[in-house]
């Protein structure tokens, strides 16, 4: 085992002295006295694993841990108040020790291994409280609060992941025997002593996880063609050539930015249901988890995202909240396409058809040849490939792939004409005139030499389940990418939420990995 990652320590101010071991059985003199608790806060990873992945320790900026609040509860769940403003801070009213955590001098601060600590509390004598929640890394100075507020406080991203303190993390939760839910920690009489000595000889075994989950992209070296280096999608393009992918960048969507900061479950799931051990009693903890509710005002689901956003490296971690609802967390993967020689392949599909970028736009001067001119009053032309012009139809569903048909700027400068009998009468129209009829032709779906692929993030067991759950770390094997995925003409657009093209035959293959820290792993054929 590790060396343990603080020093034990105590807190600054004693209001009084006790020379027995045992705590003052007298209940109801209404007078104070000083109470020692020893508390072993431990990462809530079991030895074996949940799934093929195992588990894996947080790196340091993981493991930092800087503060902790020890929250104490009588048996229902109400606030313990401590009766000591020095020991607590402003207030004389709170339920919670607060200890600034220091390195020991280990290399690596790790709460992977026990975390020892002694908490002095003030109490009324022969009153004692039954439960303790430990959150790390947590900015609280208020006043007291109950087990059941506690567990209905949010925290947001920026709490969970980019605290400067450390990741958040709080108390595992499990179900203990057929349907008791454990939030927070059991205390005992034994567990509360009248010295530090003593406190040392029952310490309360406190279980805690990350709130945050962790995402990480790989690719499967030997699955990338020899002559390329990329993956082979399958695809050939109009010129015959064959089409390669190559992996650029990624990012987690559809993400939760509201978390619960203590763990929520229930004791009524299924295994069968979940296809897999959902509690893990002897470890103190369990692999699946109630996400908040999305309601689109105080929690949201960020799904907006760009092409040039996608700018996470393989093998780089991203983090994200828990999210179990039915709107699935997903990795995006943007990719270039590219022909054996490494030159951008510019391809689009109009009525199952593929084509060149100026195939499109022969078939669409082709369309409006015999009516649309452009010219003089004694000189017309019918339109060429090089009037036309693209742009996204729009940002959200289909219209978020698809290009429409427009006037090159130069060409808006013509004037233009309209017949409808091959020449012989012609009606004066304006640039935007012909712009609102080349719209309302059928898109294409254009592909300029990028693409994105999505992946639902796949839980552990055998029934496909999706989501992620805290304190699990999801590793996604690119295995193969089979098709063109999800066409990009403008990198630069914001799409308003990731989707697959309606004609497809794209897909990815991947395997997906928990381990704990939990790691899940997942292996996908991109599509």
């Amino acid at each position: 085992m590790k060396k343990s990652l603080f020093a034990m320590f105590m807190a600054g101010c004693l209001l009084a002295s006790c020379n027995n071991d045992e705590p003052n059985p007298n209940a109801g003199t209404g007078e104070l006295e000083t109470s020692y608790i020893a508390v072993s806060v431990n990462s809530a990873n079991a030895s074996t694993r949940a799934e093929d992945g195992g588990y894996e320790e947080g790196n340091t900026s993981e493991q930092k841990v800087t503060t902790a609040h020890f929250f104490f509860f009588d048996a229902s769940g109400n606030p313990f108040i401590l009766n000591s403003a020095s020991l607590v801070g402003e207030s004389d009213k709170a339920n919670y020790v607060v200890k600034a955590i220091t390195d020991a001098g280990n290399k690596e601060p790790n709460v992977e291994t026990i975390t020892n600590v002694v908490l002095t509390i003030q109490n009324l004598q022969g009153e004692y409280p039954a439960q303790m929640l430990v959150v790390l890394n947590w900015d609280y100075a208020g006043e007291a609060i109950s087990l059941t507020n506690l567990r209905n406080t949010l925290a947001d991203y920026t709490a969970a992941v980019e605290n400067t303190k450390g990741f958040l993390m709080s108390n595992s939760a499990y179900v203990k025997g057929t349907n008791t839910v454990i939030t927070a920690t059991p205390i005992t009489i034994d567990n509360i002593a009248s010295s530090e000595s003593a406190a040392m000889t029952a310490p309360v075994q406190v279980f805690v996880e990350r709130v945050a989950a962790k995402v990480t992209l790989k690719e499967n070296k030997s699955e990338l063609d020899g002559t390329s280096a990329n993956f082979d999608t399958g695809i050939t393009g109009p010129d015959g050539k064959k089409i390669y992918a190559r992996i650029v960048g990624w990012d987690v969507n559809t993400t939760l930015d509201r978390s619960y900061l203590v763990k929520e479950i229930d004791a009524t799931w299924q295994n069968a249901t979940l296809g897999f051990t959902w509690n893990d009693e002897p470890y103190y903890r369990s692999y699946w988890a109630k996400s908040v509710v999305a309601d689109g005002v105080n929690v949201k689901y960020d799904t907006d995202f760009s092409y040039a956003s996608l700018t996470n490296i393989v093998d780089r971690r991203v983090y994200c909240l828990e999210n179990t609802g039915e709107k699935h967390t997903k990795v995006v993967i943007a990719a270039e396409l590219m022909d054996e020689l490494q030159h951008p392949v510019k391809v689009a599909r109009l009525y199952s058809e593929m084509y060149t970028f100026d195939g499109i736009k022969n078939v669409i001067a082709n369309a409006l040849k015999d009516h649309y001119y452009y010219g003089d009053e004694t000189s017309k032309h019918t339109i060429d490939p090089e009037h036309i012009d693209f742009f996204v139809a729009g940002t959200s569903g289909k219209d978020s792939y698809t290009i429409k048909y427009c006037l090159t700027e130069e060409a808006a400068q013509l004037n233009w004409y309209y017949t409808v009998n091959a020449g012989n009468t012609f009606t004066a129209k304006t640039a935007d005139e012909v712009n609102v009829y080349l719209a309302s032709l059928e898109g294409a779906q254009a592909w300029n030499g990028k693409a994105y692929y999505t992946v639902d993030i796949e839980h552990l067991g055998t029934n496909n389940i999706k989501g992620v759950v805290r304190n699990h770390s999801y590793v996604i094997t690119v295995d193969g990418i089979s098709g063109l995925g999800t066409p990009v003409y403008d990198p630069n657009t914001v799409v308003t939420e990731p989707v697959d093209p309606e004609e497809t035959t794209s897909y990815v293959s991947a395997r997906i990995n928990v381990l704990s820290w939990k790691i899940v792993n997942q292996n996908v054929t991109l599509k």
